[in-house]
């Protein structure tokens, strides 16, 4: 478990093992509004919000949960540092709200980026998908290729866009708010078509692929017993 609290110096930063003991703990550190896990390199990265000018760093975490120090970017200046933080499929690219997008293991600017500023987006099916509020009208957009080209626009119902969720390898939730305020939730597949999934969590083609995320894994019985308890 990784964790922050405003005791220390600064920010502190831990690291918790599943049985409750604490392996480690860095003081010094960064308040960030999220802390966005890459599973590829073992990094997590962050922006330090509570200093000025902003910057987005990752920080190094090994497998007995020591936290390394800190790198931040080589730029040290505000340049587009905005929420979200979203990486890549393959764990190469940060994108940021901003619609800048940097490379993930030395944080330099990539000469692409998004045309537009975003307030979530997803890799999902090999591309990214964004969403966006554009004359209060929730917009999905598709960006594909190395220079992040602009090929499919999805406006939905009127109101604002919240976040973009994944639900399997090949289906995405997509949640706004419509003006009456009643949050709406669409699944989409990797085509952007409205889609559904078997709330059953009964997969016919592959009953052992329990989720549809074509893997088998412990996570399918989880789905099971968590069913069951409910």
């Amino acid at each position: 478990i990784f964790a922050i609290h405003n005791s220390g110096a600064w920010r502190t930063h831990y690291t918790i093992s599943p049985d409750g003991v604490l392996k480690h703990s860095r003081d010094w550190n960064y308040y960030s509004k999220e802390y966005v896990w890459n599973s590829i390199s073992n990094r997590m990265y962050f922006f330090r919000d509570d200093t000025i000018p902003n910057d987005l760093l990752f920080e190094a975490i090994g497998s007995s949960g020591l936290l390394q120090t800190p790198v931040d970017s080589p730029y040290h200046e505000d340049i587009g540092w905005e929420h979200p933080i979203r990486l890549s499929g393959d764990g190469r690219w940060v994108l940021l709200g901003s619609g800048l997008v940097l490379d993930a293991q030395t944080l330099n600017r990539s000469p692409y980026g998004l045309a537009n500023k975003v307030t979530d987006a997803l890799w999902f099916a090999g591309r990214w998908i964004t969403l966006r509020t554009i004359v209060s009208v929730p917009q999905l957009q598709e960006w594909t290729g190395p220079t992040l080209e602009l090929t499919r626009v999805v406006q939905l119902e009127p109101g604002f866009a919240h976040s973009l969720h994944r639900l399997t390898s090949k289906h995405m939730l997509v949640i706004s708010v419509p003006v009456d305020g009643i949050p709406a939730f669409t699944i989409l597949d990797q085509q952007l078509q409205a889609s559904s999934i078997n709330i059953d969590w009964h997969n016919p083609m592959n009953p052992k692929d329990v989720d549809d995320d074509q893997t088998i894994s412990p996570l399918d019985v989880l789905r099971i017993i968590d069913k069951i308890n409910k």
